[in-house]
């Protein structure tokens, strides 16, 4: 569970994006505080496999379009 910074409320992630930095896949979470209604954008490193994760970073440098 992740706090709120702000009220100390329960966060939750609404949705999130798969984007590429510094040759790293991350995961940039959309959250949403249920207490008193902050949205933020948290930073997870994403945690599959490194061979799953070279394959995303292909497909993404194939279609950067898409992966905006």
């Amino acid at each position: 569970m992740y706090e709120c910074l702000i009220c100390g409320g329960e966060l939750i992630a609404l949705d999130y994006d798969l984007v590429c930095e510094k040759k790293k896949l991350m995961r940039k979470y959309h959250m949403f505080c249920f207490n008193c209604g902050d949205e933020s954008i948290m930073d997870v490193p994403d945690t599959r496999d490194s061979k799953l994760q070279k394959e995303i970073l292909a497909e993404m440098r194939k279609e950067p379009d898409i992966y905006v």
